[in-house]
């Protein structure tokens, strides 16, 4: 299996296109969101959406991220998801217990957040639903499918608030409920995608038990959760360290620069099922093959951006934003680098190493600390993203670094029926 066959160029193509589309309703939802609320209603649903997001990203302990890779590997969906359900059981009461707690805590000052996060409580359920589905599909192979969930719920949300922007309902319970509503009709479509489509055939039950689900997902948990993408600690430092303005231009200049980063996203999501299904020997090559597609892939939209940064800060935030475009073009240097380690991030997850996601992740936190605190008080806002940069390439050298100086990665891959028949001929 060729990482870099017409097949696989097809698919990734895809994966980038339904990234593409997402983004696409993303800015829909976002601009009926922010006409229909304003803008302290609009932050109000963003924070409502936004806990329980990162409530399941980090509480999934990456257990999803295992289950795509073990049924990649192994081929068995029906024994995987046995041994997982319990897992996936504990994971819906005890996050769900976790974000009512945390919401009474954050909201109890704030009447309409407090009576709006009751219904966000079905969220936690929806997402782990979504999460799982996708896994299962990226371990087949079932690319249609995975791209269909990923599109899915974002579209029937953006579908959703243009009807209720043309009959005048506009109150942020109905935003809400709209945004649970498509979520909800995505979920259950996707569980539907998953119990119509059959099973790959393999000739032995995969011997899976929880804890290699637990240790694969928790050992790839830092890696997968990145201090800028995921918890936003670059804009929690502007905003405390530096002016107020900064913290907004800093905004304006990030929203130009999600496409090479979604590349990264989309083409990753391909490789990691892809390279588990291949044998072990071959899988060092692939993995550090992913590196040079991830290249390829971002480098286009990234220098195309650089360029014309100054026409699209103008065009979509007016002229008084042309001075985000020097900072716009460091911040796409660190996006080309984040997707670039990304793809070999869901390598490495796919050759069986998510820890070597997790040690990278982790050294660059530390550069990105120790060179935040020389150039962020220097050099104000440029000097913070140029500390971006330096922390997305310390990590992302470490990780070729890992991926080249240790092999074989992981577990051995169990080889296709078809493959096996071939060996015994």
């Amino acid at each position: 299996m060729n990482i870099s066959s017409r097949t696989s160029l097809t698919e990734a193509a895809g994966s980038v296109t339904a990234g593409l589309a997402g983004q696409a309703c993303l800015l829909v939802s976002g601009i009926l969101a922010a006409r229909m609320l304003g803008p302290l209603e609009r932050g109000y649903f963003a924070l409502l959406t936004l806990l329980p997001i990162v409530i399941c990203e980090i509480g999934g302990l990456g257990i999803p991220a295992a289950v795509a890779y073990y049924v990649a590997s192994r081929g068995d969906r029906k024994s995987i998801l046995t041994t997982a359900a319990p897992v996936i059981a504990a994971q819906v009461v005890l996050l769900l217990a976790f974000q009512l707690v945390l919401g009474r805590f954050l909201f109890q000052g704030n009447a309409i957040l407090a009576s709006a996060s009751a219904p966000m409580l079905l969220a936690v359920p929806i997402t782990l639903t979504l999460q799982y589905s996708l896994a299962i599909h990226q371990g087949e192979l079932r690319f249609s499918n995975y791209n269909l969930i990923r599109v899915l719920p974002v579209l029937l949300n953006s579908c959703l608030l243009v009807a209720l922007w043309l009959i005048g309902l506009r109150t942020l319970q109905v935003v809400e409920a709209a945004w649970l509503t498509g979520y909800a009709i995505a979920a259950g479509i996707a569980v539907g995608t998953v119990a119509l489509s059959v099973a790959c055939a393999t000739d032995a039950t995969a011997q899976v038990c929880r804890f290699d689900l637990m240790k694969y997902g928790a050992s790839g948990l830092l890696g997968a959760n990145s201090l800028v993408q995921t918890l936003r600690m670059d804009q929690a430092y502007i905003g405390f360290a530096l002016a107020p303005i900064d913290l907004g231009y800093y905004v304006v200049a990030v929203s130009i620069t999600n496409l090479p980063l979604l590349v990264g996203v989309s083409l990753g999501g391909v490789i990691l099922p892809k390279i588990a299904k291949l044998r072990r020997e071959s899988q060092r090559e692939a993995v550090l093959r992913s590196l040079m597609l991830a290249a390829l892939w971002a480098a286009p939209p990234t220098v195309l951006l650089m360029l014309l940064a100054p026409q699209l800060l103008t065009f979509f935030f007016g002229s008084r934003f042309l001075v985000c475009a020097p900072i716009a073009r460091v911040l796409l240097i660190a996006a080309f680098i984040q997707a670039c380690r990304r793809v070999l991030a869901d390598a490495l997850r796919g050759a069986g190493a998510p820890r070597f996601t997790s040690i990278a992740e982790l050294v660059g936190w530390i550069a990105l600390g120790l060179v935040l605190i020389v150039l962020g008080r220097g050099y104000g806002l440029v000097g913070v993203c140029w500390a971006l940069v330096v922390g997305a390439g310390v990590s992302l050298t470490t990780l070729v670094a890992l991926a080249v100086r240790n092999t074989p990665y992981g577990e051995p891959a169990q080889a296709a029926p078809l493959q096996v028949a071939l060996d015994r001929l």
